[in-house]
């Protein structure tokens, strides 16, 4: 029979669990999945290829202000609209009790800021690029059905039971940030 004590730290450690590593395993596992595919498309050719489109250099002003904006999306878990969907953050037991993880979506949350990557109208430079971006992914992940990892870490893949878009993220996208 056990004690009082140890029933109740028995409770309180079940209660602290975040998740089991099984759920945490098998969705980093897709993602190393499809990194090692050979038509994998990198967040980095992903943008290497939009600049190309878009006639800019990688050291522009235009490439700087998008890779900012998206590393500030992915850090403050605000929604990151494309032309052909929408990266939210929500909850999901399956990966933890505490953390946002990736989702994908149609419409913006009602509850939190997004930011626009499907024009720019301040910059026509910028527009142009990100007009490029759409269309690579387009091309890349609705067309030609590759994997394409839209940021670091975060890749959409098109499932081959259902041909709907699904998410896959690596480790780093779950962690907690520094100042949690």
């Amino acid at each position: 029979m056990t004690s009082r004590k140890e029933a109740a730290k028995l409770n309180r450690d079940n209660r602290t669990v975040e998740t089991s590593n099984h759920g945490m395993k098998s969705a980093y596992d897709k993602y190393e999945q499809l990194i090692q595919q050979d038509n994998f498309i990198s967040a980095n050719a992903l943008l290497a290829t939009s600049l190309l489109d878009a006639n800019l250099a990688y050291d522009s002003n235009e490439a700087k202000t998008f890779v900012l904006n998206l590393k500030k999306g992915v850090e403050n878990k605000l929604d990151i609209v494309f032309k052909y969907f929408i990266i939210t953050w929500t909850r999901n037991l399956r990966y933890s009790l505490k953390r946002l993880i990736p989702s994908l979506s149609q419409k913006e949350s009602v509850n939190s800021d997004a930011l626009n990557f499907v024009s720019a109208k301040n910059s026509a430079s910028l527009d142009s690029l990100l007009n490029a971006l759409n269309n690579a992914i387009n091309q890349y992940l609705i067309k030609e059905h590759r994997p394409v990892e839209i940021v670091d870490g975060i890749i959409l893949y098109v499932s081959v039971e259902t041909k709907s878009l699904k998410v896959a993220f690596s480790e780093n996208i779950v962690k907690p940030s520094e100042t949690e």
